[in-house]
C-alpha cells in the first residue's frame, strides 16, 4: 500500500490481513494527517481541540527550559523532540485508526519489575501528560474534526465500507477466538497442575 507522504509513519496490527489494510488506508490517512495537524497546533500554540491552553510549565522546569534555550511561554510538550518524532498512525482494526507514541523517551527511567533500570516509553509518557493535563493532547478542533470527516466522505465507497466491515467482524471472530483459545490452555494447564 503507498501511503502519501505526509511526514508520518504509519502500522498495523498484526493480526489485520493485508486486503482490510489496503481497504483501511483511507483511515490510517485520516488519522496520519490530523496528527500531523494536532501536533503542529500542540507545538505553535500550546492549545488542545477546544482552544484551552494546557496548564503551564512549573517554575523549575521554566528555569531548566531556559538553560536548554527552549521556549518557556506555554507547553509544548518538547524537549528533545523524540516524544513528537515517535507518533505513528496506528491500524487498531480494520475500521479504526488512531495515534500512538512508540519507543522509548530520550530523558526519563523507571525500574521494571526485576529491578532493571530502563528508559521510560513515550506511551507512557503520552499517558502520564493525558492524567495531568485538564486538556488531551489528542483532542481535535470541530474543523479538524470536519476536515476528517470530508476526507473520509470522499474516500469511502459504499463497496469500501461493505467489505470493511465484513473485515471488521472476521478481524472481532478472530481476536475472540483468540482469546477463548488462551483460556482453554491456561485451563489445560491448571488441570495439568502446572
Amino acid at each position: 500500500m503507498i501511503m502519501p507522504n505526509i511526514g508520518i509513519e504509519w502500522t498495523a496490527q498484526s493480526n489485520i490481513r493485508n486486503e482490510a489494510v489496503s481497504l483501511s488506508q483511507a483511515y490510517l490517512e485520516v488519522a496520519a494527517m490530523r496528527a500531523i495537524g494536532m501536533r503542529e497546533r500542540v507545538l505553535k500554540t500550546g492549545r488542545g481541540g477546544s482552544g484551552r491552553r494546557f496548564r503551564p510549565y512549573s517554575k523549575s522546569a521554566k528555569k531548566a527550559r531556559s538553560r536548554l534555550g527552549l521556549q518557556t511561554g506555554y507547553k509544548d510538550f518538547k524537549r528533545t523532540g523524540t516524544f513528537w518524532g515517535s507518533m505513528k498512525a496506528k491500524l487498531q482494526s480494520p475500521m479504526k485508526a488512531s495515534v500512538v507514541f512508540t519507543g522509548r523517551a530520550a530523558e526519563g527511567k523507571k525500574k521494571t519489575k526485576k529491578g532493571k533500570v530502563v528508559r521510560i516509553t513515550n506511551a507512557a509518557l503520552a499517558r502520564i501528560v493525558l492524567s495531568k493535563e485538564m486538556e488531551s493532547i489528542y483532542s481535535l478542533t470541530n474543523s479538524e474534526v470536519e476536515e476528517a470527516s470530508e476526507y473520509l466522505a470522499d474516500r469511502l465507497t459504499t463497496e469500501i465500507l461493505t467489505a470493511q466491515a465484513i473485515e471488521q467482524t472476521a478481524f472481532m471472530l478472530g481476536r475472540r477466538t483468540r482469546s477463548a483459545q488462551r483460556r482453554a490452555k491456561k485451563a489445560i494447564q491448571a488441570l495439568r497442575g502446572r
